[in-house]
């Protein structure tokens, strides 16, 4: 339910209350839900660090890439280039959308690789 509402935010944040870091940080905390209701091990199961690393570069660069866009389009660094859609809709607001999901991946994956750096840290030091 939790990665749902997450995606919900990313989608509709440019209808809404939301957006892409909003939401990035309801899908990363609903992935950490595991490890508040079962353990550590079974949030190591459900959280590729390797992939969630490289998913994190490439939004990072994908938001980057977009805001290119409008340089080249002669008009200023992420300025909208897409056509305008139906007024109220997913579609109607042109490059947002885009740029919440690059940034909805970026925080959600972002904020998995850090705090799996802070728990796995924290477990080390409890191991010894």
């Amino acid at each position: 339910v939790t990665l749902l509402t997450g995606g919900y935010v990313v989608a509709h944040g440019q209808l809404s209350p939301g957006g892409g870091f909003q939401g990035g940080v309801v899908l990363a905390s609903g992935l950490h839900l595991a490890y508040v209701a079962a353990d550590y091990r079974a949030l190591g199961r459900v959280r590729p660090l390797a992939v969630l690393d490289v998913a994190d570069a490439l939004a990072a660069g994908a938001f980057s890439v977009l805001g290119l866009v409008g340089l080249v389009a002669g008009a200023a660094f992420l300025q909208n280039t897409l056509p305008l859609g139906t007024f109220n809709t997913l579609a109607s607001g042109g490059l947002v959308p885009v740029v919440n999901a690059v940034v909805g991946v970026e925080v959600a994956s972002g904020v998995i690789v850090l705090l799996a750096q802070f728990l796995d840290q924290a477990v080390e030091v409890v191991e010894r």
